[in-house]
């Protein structure tokens, strides 16, 4: 069985967080610890820090509304629905 952890170079926990999709980096930390996530190595003296990214959508997030506007879907894939952020006026990650 391969040693993954010898095979890269350890990556700071803002920037795991930032790969792996803006997740919660204790999220991210368990990835690793559990072995779901492979081929990557955490530096464990790295601390977590805020994310400009982030801490801007959690800002300007409006609530949804409550108030249905069409009909269910009757089957599966009938509705999709997706969080799509256009262009970013600021730097996603510094990592």
């Amino acid at each position: 069985m391969l040693d993954w952890a010898n095979l890269v170079e350890p990556v700071l926990i803002m920037e795991l967080h930032c790969q792996m999709g803006h997740i919660a980096a204790a999220s991210a930390h368990k990835l690793i610890e559990s072995s779901a996530v492979m081929g990557v190595k955490l530096d464990l003296s790295s601390q977590e820090a805020d994310c400009n990214a982030c801490t801007f959508m959690h800002t300007t997030h409006l609530p949804l509304s409550k108030v249905r506007i069409s009909l269910p879907a009757q089957k599966f894939g009938d509705k999709i629905h997706t969080d799509v952020w256009g262009l970013s006026l600021i730097a996603l990650c510094q990592g």
